[in-house]
């Protein structure tokens, strides 16, 4: 949650939040004064592990369309409010934003994973979809914290799922989403046990880049920790040709915007190890710092082979890459 030094070309909290560049790879990169006239915007889905009540009007300036807030089934003193309740559910709708829902309660530990807390878990879920008015046809995504790739790991989980699946059919119609590993993921859409698929930032986990590069992924979480009002937000890209994402509005279940297409071509993926951030459009300028292979940035504007770019949704700040350096971010490197 802190703020970018870096420099003349340093995007403050403020310029994270408020501007955006609609931009199609290279060949459309808008030129330096329609990107000076812009504002920058955060993609349009985010998640949070706060309250965000009180900072629903930020959240709304910066772009964002939905917010994914969490089920537990019990108290996390190192996230007090986490849990959402009916009161920020309503003030989230009312303010004219989606919402989504994930359900995360010691999902870190493998020994969560079994098929009577997956039973648990279901029918405390269907209880609180219940309390806050969470409609039906809607999703919630259970979380798998943990890079376990080994059969026996991977079939712990299957029968958390399993178990899952058979509670929603009981006692319910919402569908199952899952945030987790590339080969998670997998294994339960070849199952059937899951709709909507919530890949993590963690790129390194089992089959994370094949499963996004295979195209079935709903959701990827790829910038953590943006400050927004008072609270911090993740912020995710939206597959644009996914079906539904299980988010609802005071309408329903939600359509996504019509602009997420263009918030997704303004992202480029960083596909050279180590490639730096310059202070100017030139070799030998400054470092201002590494970039991390598969990490995302913003296309601010393009100077011939150079691309001005904010870097983790401008707050790691902004500056130059090459652009033989960068890629759509339709292929994960």
């Amino acid at each position: 949650m802190r703020r970018s030094t870096i420099g003349p070309t340093t995007l403050t909290r403020r310029d994270a939040l408020f501007g955006c560049l609609a931009a199609s790879a290279f060949g459309h990169l808008a030129t330096a004064a329609t990107a000076a006239a812009a504002k920058l915007q955060l993609p349009a889905i985010a998640d949070s592990s706060e309250d965000v009540t009180r900072a629903l009007p930020a959240i709304k300036q910066s772009g964002v369309k939905a917010i994914v807030r969490y089920y537990a089934a019990g108290y996390q003193p190192s996230l007090p409010t986490k849990r959402i309740t009916k009161p920020e559910a309503d003030a989230i709708l009312g303010a004219g934003l989606a919402l989504g829902i994930a359900y995360q309660y010691n999902n870190s530990s493998l020994q969560t994973f079994t098929a009577d807390r997956g039973r648990s878990d279901a029918l405390f879920s269907l209880d609180e979809a219940g309390r806050i008015g969470q409609p039906a046809q809607t999703a919630v995504y259970f979380g798998v914290d943990g890079d376990w790739p080994d059969a026996r790991s991977v079939a712990k989980v299957l029968s958390y799922f399993e178990a899952v699946n058979d509670a929603f059919r009981q006692r319910g119609t919402l569908r199952v989403g899952v945030y987790g590993s590339g080969r998670i993921c997998n294994e339960l859409g070849q199952r059937g046990l899951a709709t909507q698929f919530w890949l993590p930032g963690s790129i390194g986990w089992a089959d994370t880049r094949s499963f996004y590069n295979n195209a079935g992924w709903t959701l990827y979480q790829h910038a953590l920790e943006l400050p927004c009002g008072n609270v911090a937000l993740d912020v995710n890209l939206v597959r644009t040709d996914a079906a539904s994402l299980g988010f609802f509005d005071r309408a329903g279940p939600w359509t996504a915007a019509d602009d997420l297409t263009r918030i997704n071509q303004s992202r480029m993926f960083v596909v050279q190890p180590g490639a730096g951030l310059f202070a100017q459009p030139s070799a030998g300028s400054n470092v201002l710092k590494s970039l991390r292979r598969g990490s995302t940035v913003t296309v601010l504007e393009s100077k011939s082979s150079w691309v001005r770019v904010a870097a983790t949704e401008g707050r790691d700040g902004s500056g130059f890459c090459q652009a033989g350096q960068l890629a759509p971010i339709n292929r994960m490197p």
